[in-house]
């Protein structure tokens, strides 16, 4: 690849970086509450609920890796 195709790359790549930074600090703050709802006694009892436990932690967890990578940098 060309100097400039890796430079246009890079620019776009650093700029989109800042957009997806918003939806990961709304997905964590939601997945909180998910968490808190699908951990009561109640919604324990369904194999549904707990993959739905299980995919709740992976988002929170996902989200969360995503802020803390960026923000460091």
């Amino acid at each position: 690849m060309s100097e400039t195709a890796v430079n246009v790359i890079s620019f776009i790549s650093e700029k989109y970086v800042y957009f997806e930074y918003i939806p990961a600090c709304v997905g964590t703050f939601l997945n909180v509450f998910h968490l808190i709802i699908l951990s009561q006694k109640s919604m324990r009892t369904s194999s549904i609920n707990a993959v739905m436990i299980g995919i709740a932690i992976c988002d929170f967890l996902n989200n969360s890796e995503f802020r803390i990578q960026n923000h460091e940098t």
